[in-house]
């Protein structure tokens, strides 16, 4: 039995340390990731919802990066999220794109501006009649979820929600 016991404590304190390297060497590797998702995020937003403000500062900040991986990083977080947004709608096509559901295959996409960041948010197909009257210049609030950020257009790609 206390051979039992030192077996135990041994595993016990070989298990323990384990965990902290893990946290270390995730922490230098993504210093600002960790910080901007613990940080600003959470204190504006209430119930992982953010608004129009919070968007255009993410798109400026995703703008302003470099990389794929530091845009990618970032929006870790932001694609967890809902946005409230006041889209000002520019145009309204089919949707187009790998991956989307069912629901949207054959849906409709406003293509539009959230302050000077442009997105492109799909919607389902049970809405085609409501988003076909939609007019260019038309302002309205949509509740999207990020899918993706195409850098080379610099555009959210957003399904409605």
């Amino acid at each position: 039995d206390e051979m039992r016991e030192q077996v135990s404590e041994i595993i016990e304190v070989a298990q323990e340390p384990e965990p902290e390297p893990v946290v270390e060497e995730d922490a230098p590797e993504m210093p600002s990731t960790g910080w901007t998702e613990s940080e600003p995020e959470p204190t504006p937003v209430s119930g992982g919802v953010g608004d129009s403000d919070e968007f255009v500062a993410l798109g400026q900040e995703i703008d302003g990066m470099l990389t794929y991986s530091e845009q990618a990083n970032r929006l870790k977080s932001a694609m967890e999220m809902s946005w409230d947004l006041t889209v000002e709608i520019g145009r309204v096509e089919h949707t187009t794109g790998i991956g989307l559901g069912q629901e949207f295959r054959y849906g409709k996409t406003i293509v539009g501006k959230v302050g000077d960041s442009e997105v492109a948010i799909a919607f389902p197909e049970s809405r085609n009649e409501e988003i076909t009257a939609l007019q260019s210049g038309q302002k309205g609030v949509i509740r999207a979820s990020i899918k993706e950020y195409q850098s080379v257009l610099k555009r959210f790609e957003m399904l409605a929600e």
